[in-house]
């Protein structure tokens, strides 16, 4: 290079663009100045942004730590890193070799995007593939992201997107994974799929295929479901049409056709297919076009997991039809063919009234016409069994054309929605519903339109009546209801804010006549808004005919009316925690001019929900009345079998009203009268010309509904037979008792007048008897405790004849534990005391049964402390004047019984002492002619029971005994008595001595002593080794006679008794002639008798 050279200004300026290109080459891809150009130009666009590292290069872009915030949302990055080759542009190649992006975190949650205009786009959508063609091939080598999204309401998004080798005229793949949180504990959706990519050149492709499975698990699903979905995208041939448009237009087509296979299925977790859909069709994004046709197929699998409770009979459902869309002007038509068969439905449910097979077809088409109007061109549809039975046919009249961008004009017109009628439905296919009955036969048959009108209303209006024909009923083999038929005109009008319901001209025949005629209307408020539920009910009831039909038992007597009318309104109103009972009325009417009840609500009735329960709302004051009248007993006579009712319910007026606690009461605003009841039965009657009057009243509170009843008075042929006040409460809870209290005055002579009773007693009572009882109690499932109980019987005066009184609380157990005694059934004391009792007034009953008695005396407390109990007679028990006859004739001369006993029960042991027991007769003049005492103890175990000690002692005055005219009146014997003692210790040791002897008599008698002595072991199973010798001494001498008896008790075994009898001498004349003399028969003849020993 010469001198001169440098000197040339071309030269000058080669050199200055190479330094200026190297200086900004320096200064433009240097890290620093890029961080603070971006952050210089972009960081004011944004609400935030933060930068650690940029770094842009003609290869490659680095970016280090990168976070934005803008609108509420925010964007951050940990690393990215993005390699790509210019240079492929040269050859049509938009090459990228790696795409890396670590940990991107993008929160929208509270993202708020300033408002911008969106831009008219009317372009069709081309295609999938034709999306993708714009002249250049697409390489991306090597993928890498994983980014996590945070969405509103606490929902997210992770997803991570890997894989590569995407090339021209090869095939590649990209993987994805992500996981969306529901916001919801435990919910989530999976999704696993690949996208791969078969391409040739120039952004075209063999094929693009996408496979996506779904895993979702919501609080909403019985358990996870799954699905797969495919959708493979390739290119379509030309149709023949479209080759001769190009050919004449010298041109190709914008956007080549594309054919779309869609399959998504859905299998259970043992891998069978629960359902499967599949749409074939081409799209071209020239026209807009898609024409395909779709298939879809279901069984039981898909909604068996959704009700476990009954097994759904083995199905299969086929659909499928054809599908024609337009999106450039938004037309396009759809037909629908579907099969949906049930099988083996009786035995799945092993009941063979339901039918074997169901077949529900259907046929329909719509189309979206220009303008956004849908038209319904077909609905067919119709179900059959396996007998060609169709219980159900449904169609559509006309066609409708419905305006989509107008929907609420087309509802304001006069249009006939759908047609369906119910040919012929078996009504015991329902048997299945009622499962402690049996539905024999009958039939429903029915016809329907569904409508609009001009006011927008949807209504299903009948085309001719419901009606039921032969319906059967029976439970257990017994029918129930029997050929039954039903014809009613059902109506239901959709209004937008409440649903009218309405039952027109029902009428029921038993099959002998009609049974009821009523109308029925009902409105119910729908949404949230609040609105009243209107009834209006009317019905007129043949009261036979109904009784009949409801297979009620009667006796065969038609004492009810013939007709009953019904009328009842009412208005309630549903509230978050309350219930408002607007209006309520009730009438139920004999006749015309005859009002048997009247219910009328006085102000609304406010039933609020607390946690507590359901209280009255209501401020203090009357709420309702219930008026009852000219009610004849003898209507129910017809299901009293045998017995015939009279009498009247003359009126009942109640009144409901509530306190400022909000404690309802139904009360009665004066007395209930039932007058002139009488009721009779084969053999006469059992009451008559009864009147009844009370004041009732209820009280509904939280701790319990208590019922009181005042003045409660029953009067017989206008005398007082009874008087009574007391209160019944109810128990709020299960712990909680039954509680009782009153005060009950009965007349005891005028009830005896009744047959009934008269009847029981055998006879009438003769003077004046009074009956007063007074009592608190509460009744618990397994115990009652009395509190209070006096119960006295009177005369004429004010001194009770009989008392019985409860000295202190009383318990008694209902129900034992299993460690729990028979003791511990009972605490408390009661006293009875029977004071100066004499029988005027039973004189009659007592003559009827041979009784005679001139008085009764005597006191006994019953006594328990859980662990002994105790039965004292504090004062003798004392009858005097006693007398027993047999029919007409006497048994027993008059006489007075004295007893007076103690008994204690403790654990396993009785001890009982009769003190005293003794009868003298009057004669006598006061030595008893029976007198004895008895000391015992007895031991239990289980079932058995034994004599564990005994004392007994008794003296008999034979002459006094047997002077009575039961047993030898006018014998001879002056005197004499019979003497006994007997003994019996814990060792089972028995020793029991008895004699006659002292015999007197006008002569002197043969037989001067009998003496008979028992010895000999007892044991507790019941076996015994006795020994009793006889003794017997007099005119003849002594004699005697031995008798051995062995017993012994072997469980399960016949046990037999050993006996013998053995004697050296015994004369048997001495005790015959003494018998004789006694009797006043001849004597004995002299001849001496001897019994020996028989072996």
């Amino acid at each position: 290079m010469q001198l001169a050279d440098l000197k040339r200004p071309r030269f000058y300026i080669t050199i200055s663009l190479i330094v200026l290109l190297t200086v900004a080459s320096a200064v433009v891809f240097n890290p620093a100045f890029q961080k603070k150009m971006l952050l210089k130009h972009v960081g004011p666009l944004v609400d935030s942004l933060q930068i650690e590292y940029v770094h842009f290069t003609p290869w490659s872009l680095r970016l280090d730590k990168i976070a934005v915030d803008y609108a509420g949302g925010h964007f951050s990055l940990e690393q990215g890193t993005l390699r790509y080759c210019l240079s492929s542009l040269l050859l049509l190649n938009a090459n990228i070799k790696t795409l890396a992006l670590q940990d991107v975190s993008v929160d929208v949650s509270a993202f708020n995007p300033p408002q911008t205009e969106e831009p008219d786009n009317n372009a069709l959508f081309p295609g999938v593939l034709a999306s993708l063609q714009h002249g250049l091939s697409y390489t991306l080598q090597e993928v890498a992201i994983n980014a996590d999204v945070m969405l509103p309401e606490q929902q997210s998004l992770s997803t991570r997107i890997t894989g590569g080798g995407i090339k021209p005229k090869t095939t590649g793949a990209l993987d994805f994974k992500a996981h969306f949180h529901t916001g919801k504990e435990d919910e989530l959706i999976a999704l696993d799929g690949d996208l791969v990519l078969d391409q040739l050149t120039r952004g075209r492709f063999n094929a693009i295929e996408l496979a996506v499975a779904i895993d979702a698990m919501l609080a909403t699903l019985p358990e996870a479901e799954n699905a797969s979905i495919k959708l493979r995208v390739t290119p379509a041939p030309l149709t023949e049409t479209e080759l001769l448009s190009a050919a004449a237009d010298g041109e190709e087509l914008e956007f080549v056709p594309e054919t779309l296979h869609l399959a998504i299925e859905q299998q259970d977790s043992e891998g069978l297919q629960r359902s499967e859909l599949t749409l074939d069709g081409r799209y071209d994004g020239n026209s807009g076009n898609f024409d395909g046709a779709y298939r879809v197929t279901a069984n039981e699998r898909l909604v068996q997991r959704y009700i476990k409770d009954t097994e759904i009979p083995p199905t299969e459902e086929v659909l499928s039809g054809d599908l024609l869309f337009n999106i450039a002007d938004t037309t396009g038509d759809i037909t629908v063919i579907s099969e949906l068969l049930m099988q083996e439905i009786d035995a799945t449910h092993a009941n063979e009234n339901l039918p074997e097979v169901l077949r529900l077809e259907n046929n329909f088409r719509l189309s979206l016409l220009p303008g956004l109007r849908l038209r319904v061109e077909t609905i067919d549809s119709g179900l059959t069994d396996e007998g060609a039975i169709q219980p159900l046919a449904s169609s559509l009249p006309e066609d409708l054309d419905i305006p989509l961008q107008d929907v609420e004009s087309f509802m304001h017109q006069e249009n006939v929605l759908l047609a369906f009628e119910l040919p012929e439905v078996p009504l015991d296919w329902f048997d299945i519903f009622l499962p402690e009955h049996e539905i024999i036969e009958g039939t429903l048959t029915a016809a329907f339109e569904i409508t609009t009108d001009t006011e927008g209303f949807i209504h299903l209006n009948p085309v001719k009546p419901l009606t039921v024909t032969g319906f059967t009923l029976k439970q257990e083999d017994k029918p129930v209801v029997e050929n039954v038929n039903l014809s009613v005109l059902p109506r239901v009008t959709y209004r937008g804010d409440a649903l009218d319901v309405s039952l027109d001209e029902l009428l029921l025949d038993g099959g002998k006549g009609a049974v009821a005629t009523a109308d029925f209307a009902a409105t119910v408020p729908l949404g949230d808004a609040p609105g009243a539920i209107n009834i209006r009910a009317t019905a007129d009831l043949a009261l036979r005919r109904l009784v009949d039909m409801l297979a009620i038992e009667q006796t065969g007597k038609q004492t009810l009316p013939e007709k009953m009318s019904l009328d009842f309104q009412a208005a309630i109103q549903q509230q978050p925690d309350a219930v408002h009972v607007n209006t309520l009325d009730a009438n139920l009417l004999l006749d015309a001019k005859t009002r048997l009840l009247h219910l009328e609500l006085l102000q609304p009735l406010i039933m609020e929900s607390t946690a507590a329960g359901t209280r009255i709302g209501n401020a203090e004051g009357k709420l309702a009345t219930l008026n009852i009248s000219d009610i004849q007993l003898g209507w129910f006579s017809a299901f009293v079998p045998d017995t015939t009712l009279k009498g009247k319910l003359q009126r009942a007026d109640f009144t409901l009203a509530t306190d400022a606690k909000g404690v309802a009461t139904l009360a009665a605003a004066k007395s209930v009268r039932l007058s002139n009841v009488t009721i009779t039965d084969p053999e006469g009657a059992l009451l008559k010309d009864v009147g009844i009057s009370v004041r009732p009243s209820i009280r509904f509170a939280a701790d319990g509904t208590r019922i009181s009843y005042k003045d409660l008075t029953v009067t017989g042929e206008k005398t007082r037979l009874l008087a009574a006040n007391g209160t019944v409460t109810l128990p709020a809870a299960e712990d909680q008792p039954l509680l009782a209290e009153g005060r009950l005055d009965v007349d005891v002579q005028a009830l005896s007048t009744q047959p009934v009773v008269a009847r029981a007693l055998q006879g009438s009572i003769e003077a004046p008897v009074r009956l007063e009882a007074d009592y608190k109690l509460a009744q618990g499932a397994s115990s009652i405790d009395l509190d209070r109980l006096s119960v006295n019987l009177f005369y004429a005066d004010k001194q009770p004849r009989v008392s019985l009184r409860a000295d202190s609380k009383v318990h008694i157990r209902t129900a034992l534990g299993r460690s729990q005694s028979e003791l511990g059934r009972a605490r408390g004391k009661v006293t009875l005391t029977v004071a100066n009792l004499t029988p005027e007034p039973f004189v009659g009953i007592l003559a009827a049964n041979g009784l005679t008695v001139a008085d009764v005396n005597g006191k006994a407390v019953l006594s328990s402390n859980g662990k002994s109990l105790s039965i004292d007679t504090i004062e003798p028990f004392k009858v005097t004047g006693a007398v027993l006859k047999t029919g007409d004739k006497q048994a027993l001369q008059s006489f007075t019984l004295t007893v007076d006993s103690e008994t204690v029960v403790q654990g396993d042991t009785l001890h009982a002492k009769l003190k005293q027991f003794n009868i003298t007769f009057d004669k006598d003049q006061g030595r008893p002619a029976l007198d004895a005492d008895v000391d015992v103890i007895l031991k239990g175990r289980g079932d058995a029971t034994w004599v564990e000690n005994l004392t007994a002692n008794v003296k008999m005055l034979l002459p006094a005994l047997l002077d009575q005219p039961a047993i030898l009146p006018g014998h001879g014997l002056t005197a004499g008595e019979l003497t006994s003692v007997t003994t019996l210790d814990s060792s089972g040791k028995l020793n029991s001595t008895t004699r006659v002897q002292g015999l007197k008599s006008g002569e002197a008698l043969p037989l001067e002593l009998l003496e008979i002595k028992v010895g000999g072991q007892v044991d507790a199973d019941g076996s015994f080794d006795l020994t009793a010798p006889m003794l017997t001494r007099g005119k003849s001498g002594e004699s005697d006679l031995l008798v051995k008896a062995v017993h012994v008790s072997k469980q399960g075994e016949n046990n037999d008794l050993i006996a013998s009898v053995d004697s050296n001498v015994f004369y048997l004349n001495d005790i015959l002639n003494t018998l004789n003399a006694i009797t006043n028969e001849g004597a004995a003849e002299e001849a001496e008798t001897e019994l020996s020993e028989e072996e």
